[in-house]
């Protein structure tokens, strides 16, 4: 879906590793007891962030995902 709307990335891959990021700190503060830190949660928004913002091609396709939403 990613390349066929013109992104430049896998955005299916990047998305996996931002599901895997957060759900392993879930895991994480649910099972193993780690403590939720600002950090941790600031990492995985800011990893998104990223992940919208990593090239203009990719910046295009949720543009354009976000208008056809609205």
């Amino acid at each position: 879906m990613a390349y066929k709307n013109e992104a430049y990335i896998a955005l299916k891959k990047l998305t996996m590793n931002g599901i895997y990021l957060t759900l392993t700190m879930a895991a994480g503060v649910i099972f193993f007891g780690e403590s939720l830190s600002v950090g941790k949660i600031l990492g995985v928004v800011l990893f998104f962030v990223a992940f919208v913002l990593v090239d203009e091609k990719t910046w295009n396709f949720f543009r354009r995902w976000s208008d056809n939403q609205s």
